[in-house]
């Protein structure tokens, strides 16, 4: 089974109505996990659904969210161009895209949701769809039939396969998941499940298709609903249900308003000195001509410091909205600043920069190669390329479990090891001038809890003294245990 099956005409050929009949049914289903993410997502939406059949779910849960004051751009994206002649015929608004979700031309984090339903089992190497799904949405529903249950599995041993041939054939499903196998599945390769159900088919079979089914069929669907009702797990065990699951993109550790909220109130700091400005002094050199991007510029004290030590011009993405506050804070020390105010996943470089660089940016993130290769394209050949990321693994971790818990809700401590970064430096050609951990102990809270301060408050002080012991001592041995950070430095 390969994509012609769709493409040709064979699909429809075999189901002429595109299960037309059932969209109010499954939307009816989906409905409550759609409100499940309204609660996750503010603001407008944005929706692309995958293999849509004739388009009716995308338009009825579109005028769901537009009934609640938000605006929604819809997308349809499908193999065949019979199929999404179809969906625009029923429902215009949609903008069509003919191709395959494996592979799109779409930007990162393009959409807000989309939307599988019944599509993931027709999909050969499923993985390589979840991947680009991470890639460009946020959230996503999908509805899978769980087809590897007792009854299937019977059914295929007493006809010899053709139990399994037949709905190959029919209908294209290729991919047989009980619910354990799929949740793995989009675990692995998309992200985190936030909620799920059953959708009790055998309810809908029995009062809208009774009369299609013989009474064998009426009795094997009257059992699973009578199992059902005592545990939906195990009904679906012994008999096809669906499960309906909607799953968060964990690529993204953190939100847009989580950055509003940290960033507010927050001023560029007076006479700011970077932590690793030791390390750059033997490496960078002054030049006005050249210019420093960077990524996740919000306060602006980076730049500032390149600027005011190196000569550099300031350059820097960020998609918090005090991106106004560092154009305005350049401008008041009479300095011209190119300030963009985006999603830096979604970004278009004009043109390339001498150093780019990230400060507690890339730890964030759930795809480091994604992040990384991104990096790169913004650097000039011959640049310099720093990021620097905060070592929250092993006695860090504890320290900051018992004083600071909510900073480490959003980070990603799989990306927390120096050997990941040297390895994209290599894969990337870059030659690697610094990738280790940096600086021998430190220690800082973002989150202080109130009934925590005062011991915050001392442990500070404590912190204080033992740095300043270190710094004239034991500056900069690296180690994995109390090193605060993790710095790459690599020219291209």
């Amino acid at each position: 089974m390969d994509d012609r099956f769709y493409t040709t005409g064979a699909y429809i050929e075999h189901n002429p109505t595109l299960h037309e009949e059932d969209s109010a049914w499954k939307t009816y289903k989906l409905l409550p996990v759609v409100d499940r993410f309204l609660k996750e997502q503010t603001g407008n939406v944005s929706i692309l659904d995958v293999g849509g059949g004739a388009g009716l779910i995308l338009k009825a849960i579109s005028k769901h969210i537009e009934k609640k004051g938000r605006k929604v751009q819809q997308y349809a994206l499908d193999l065949s161009a019979e199929m999404l002649k179809v969906q625009k015929k029923n429902n215009p608004r949609a903008k069509t895209i003919q191709g395959n979700i494996k592979k799109t031309k779409f930007a990162d984090k393009h959409f807000d949701l989309a939307l599988m339903i019944d599509v993931l089992e027709h999909i050969p190497q499923p993985e390589e769809a979840l991947k680009e799904l991470r890639r460009i949405s946020k959230y996503v529903i999908f509805k899978v039939p769980l087809e590897r249950n007792l009854h299937d599995k019977t059914m295929n041993i007493l006809t010899n396969g053709r139990h399994r041939k037949r709905i190959i054939e029919s209908i294209g499903h290729i991919n047989v998941y009980n619910y354990r196998q799929l949740k793995e599945q989009i675990e692995e390769n998309y992200g985190k499940i936030i909620a799920s159900e059953y959708t009790n088919a055998y309810y809908y079979y029995l009062t809208s298709l009774r009369d299609q089914f013989n009474w064998r069929n009426r009795m094997l669907h009257n059992m699973a609903l009578a199992i059902h009702n005592i545990s939906p797990a195990i009904a679906a065990r012994f008999y096809t249900d669906f499960a309906i699951i909607l799953a968060k993109n964990t690529q993204e550790y953190s939100t847009k308003e989580h950055w509003k909220s940290f960033w507010t109130g927050v001023k560029p700091a007076e006479n700011f000195k970077s932590h690793y400005y030791r390390l750059i002094s033997k490496i960078l050199k002054p030049n006005k001509q050249w210019t420093a991007f960077e990524i996740g510029c919000v306060p602006g004290n980076y730049l500032m410091y390149f600027n005011k030590n190196y000569g550099y011009k300031p350059a820097g993405i960020d998609y918090s909205d005090k991106t106004e506050q560092v154009r305005k804070y350049f401008e008041e020390q009479g300095i011209r600043a190119e300030i963009y105010n985006q999603d830096f996943f979604a970004f278009k470089p004009r043109k390339k920069y001498n150093v780019v660089l990230s400060n507690g940016f890339v730890e964030h993130f759930g795809n480091p190669e994604n992040v990384f290769e991104r990096h790169v394209q913004l650097l000039k050949k011959g640049g310099f390329l720093i990021i620097s990321l905060p070592n929250f693994r092993n006695l860090q971790y504890y320290l900051h479990s018992i004083f600071d818990s909510r900073t480490l809700k959003t980070h990603n401590f799989e990306v927390m090891e120096p050997e990941l970064w040297r390895k994209l430096a290599e894969k990337h050609k870059l030659r690697i001038i610094y990738c280790n951990y940096y600086e021998t102990f430190n220690f800082w809270v973002v989150n202080k809890s109130t009934w925590l301060r005062p011991i915050i408050k001392i442990t500070e002080l404590a912190n204080i003294a033992i740095h300043a012991v270190l710094k004239r001592t034991a500056p900069n041995i690296p180690n994995k245990y109390l090193s605060p950070n993790i710095i790459l430095i690599a020219q291209k």
